[in-house]
């Protein structure tokens, strides 16, 4: 998904459909980027409101999904929308956001099934070469997506439900 920003003046943009990631490679490199970002091991968890866990929004939609995650499209939409509307710091800037579910990620000698949710808010330049048939290339310059830096990012394990789940951010 695209979060927009009142104060840069854009427009949120939701996906109609989950991205294709079967593509082994492209697969692996996003797996890598989604996990090896987190340097600190300072764990934290979702936190009552109201009368409790069970009015705490991000908490009801990750237990959802862990329970069942046919609907997980649908979820990550509603989740964006709920932290744009609970994001309005002005720092906080538009960018990519994006949710994903991941299975056996061994943490502290248990596998655990966790969901991340991401946000890039920063492109960096590259350059694009391409072609290469006969002696003719083309040069270009592109933003893109660095595989070395999340600039948000939370990691939510399916352990410790009741305590409010451990996550990574």
């Amino acid at each position: 998904h695209f979060t927009g920003c009142e104060a840069e003046g854009t427009q949120s943009i939701f996906s109609k459909a989950p991205l294709d990631l079967s593509e082994e490679n492209v697969n692996q490199q996003l797996l890598s980027f989604f996990l090896d970002n987190f340097k600190d091991q300072e764990f934290f968890q979702f936190q009552p409101i109201g009368e409790g866990l069970h009015d705490n929004f991000l908490y009801q939609s990750i237990s959802a999904l862990f329970e069942n995650d046919e609907n997980f499209h649908e979820s990550s939409i509603q989740i964006t929308k709920w932290l744009l509307n609970h994001s309005k710091d002005h720092y906080i800037k538009s960018g990519d956001m994006m949710m994903i579910k991941v299975e056996n990620i061994l943490l502290e000698d248990e596998l655990l099934n966790a969901i991340g949710i991401f946000k890039i808010e920063n492109k960096e330049p590259f350059l694009k070469i391409s072609g290469g048939e006969g002696e003719e290339f083309i040069l270009e310059f592109e933003l893109g997506t660095s595989l070395h830096k999340l600039d948000k990012a939370c990691l939510v394990f399916q352990t410790d439900k009741e305590n409010g789940y451990k996550v990574l951010n």
